[in-house]
């Protein structure tokens, strides 16, 4: 600041001095240059200048982050031809590899099933298998040329071996037992088999051996002793026990004791059904089944029992096995199973002793009744109702006016539904009614359920 001062002051000193003077002469020469002064004060910094050259380039620097994924792009598209053949080639390669395992494993099984026959040496025995491969093999043929479907036909394949072998260990087994008893000097219980049973999962053809085996003790022990041993609780085999009819028409053995000692005719089933009569009537020397309604009295319930009955001796010999029937829920199923029945006891016992069932009250099961119209002359001959009884057919007419003799003469022996308003016996009510009549023999047989 004194600097500054003192420059000011020297300034306005010269400016006097040249005041005071006269006019300018000329110029002298000019002198040397005197020493520099001392330097002012830094200015004010200037604007940045121009960018200069870039650098050379620095060395690579370390990995950074993953940058975020990016949109997904455009899947290549197969042609539909492609993509089916495709397909087609990996199922047959599987389906191959598939049907060739399961032929590896039936033709191991039939290896050692062969294997085990051939090792037999008692010749019967040897014999009796065998019998037994064929007629296995002869059932699961016949349903493989049913399904007409190769991969089912493999499962059978398969199924097959596995039931031959299981039979023919069974058949060995008892084979052994037997050999071992005659061995210890013990013999079979009189009318006994050394057969093998077929197994339980097969009702039919163990319902026919439990038969034959009856026949068989009968043979060997006579009938009372026959009668006896099947008059007692062991010899019940859980669903299974023989029922015995002799020759007056008697019911001598039985399971359930009230039975024993009554007529056939007086045997019922539900709703008065007529099964003993029914039953003794289908038998014939060479087996018949028959198909009813009772009570299996393994489970204490009414089932659908199917009988197998032989005729021998004029005895006949009879067993059975139950399974579920339709339930009312479900009430189509059930009706056609309810004319079934019908059909069934006509087969058995004829027209005249179905009539007498189907006239009585006895025989309706709620809302359900069977009603037989002559086909011929469409005359109804079999009803609970004595009025609807030989009633002109023309008459067949709905409480709507609509007539319903045309559809119902119209049935088939498939059978036929047909659908009418009429008055409902178990709630007095006029409601939809839908009717299934089958023709049979020249009769048609119907029943019916009610729309609630």
């Amino acid at each position: 600041m004194k600097t500054f001062v003192t420059a000011i002051s020297a300034a306005l000193i010269l400016m006097s001095l040249a005041a005071c003077q006269g006019s300018p002469g000329t110029a002298g020469q000019q002198g040397p240059s005197g020493p520099a002064g001392p330097g002012g004060p830094a200015g004010e910094q200037g604007p940045p200048g121009a960018p200069g050259p870039a650098g050379p380039a620095g060395g690579q620097g370390p990995p950074g982050a993953a940058g975020p994924a990016g949109a997904a792009g455009e899947a290549a598209s197969l042609n539909e031809d492609d993509l089916q053949q495709l397909l087609q080639q990996l199922e047959s390669e599987f389906q191959a590899s598939l049907i060739d395992a399961r032929a590896e494993d039936s033709e191991r099984l039939d290896n050692a099933i062969h294997g085990i026959i051939d090792a037999t040496r008692n010749p019967a025995s040897k014999e009796r298998l065998s019998r037994l491969d064929s007629e296995i093999h002869r059932v699961f043929r016949a349903v493989e040329a049913a399904s007409g479907d190769p991969e089912t036909a493999q499962t059978l394949e398969l199924m097959q071996g596995i039931v031959v072998l299981s039979s023919v260990m069974n058949a060995i087994a008892e084979a052994r037992i037997s050999a071992d008893s005659q061995a210890a000097g013990q013999q079979p219980a009189p009318g006994q088999s050394q057969a093998s049973a077929p197994p339980k999962w097969m009702p039919e053809e163990y319902t026919k051996h439990f038969v034959r085996e009856a026949i068989r003790r009968y043979e060997a022990a006579g009938l009372d002793s026959t009668v006896a041993y099947y008059n007692t609780p062991e010899s019940v085999d859980g669903q299974w026990y023989v029922f015995i009819v002799d020759g007056s028409g008697t019911m001598v053995a039985h399971a359930n004791p009230a039975q024993v000692g009554k007529p056939v005719n007086d045997i019922l089933g539900p709703n008065g059904y007529p099964s003993g009569a029914a039953v003794a009537a289908t038998a014939d020397e060479d087996g018949a089944w028959f198909d009813y309604t009772f009570l299996n009295l393994a489970t204490g319930t009414v089932q659908t029992k199917h009988s197998w009955m032989v005729a021998h001796d004029g005895i006949v010999f009879g067993s059975g096995w139950y399974e579920e029937g339709p339930r009312k829920t479900n009430a189509p199923a059930y009706t056609r199973a309810f004319v079934e029945q019908a059909i069934n006891l006509y087969n058995a016992v004829g027209l005249d002793d179905t009539i007498a069932h189907y006239n009585s009250k006895d025989s309706i099961d709620g809302q359900w009744y069977v009603f037989v119209v002559e086909a011929e002359s469409g005359l109804t001959v079999g009803h609970y109702n004595p009025a609807l009884r030989g009633r002109d057919p023309s008459l067949r007419v709905d409480s709507t006016g609509y007539f319903y003799g045309g559809d119902l003469l119209a049935a088939t022996e498939s059978g036929s539904w047909i659908e009418y308003v009429i008055t409902n016996p178990e709630t007095g009510e006029n409601q939809q009614k839908h009717t299934f009549a089958v023709l049979h023999d020249g009769y048609i047989f119907a029943s019916g359920w009610y729309e609630q």
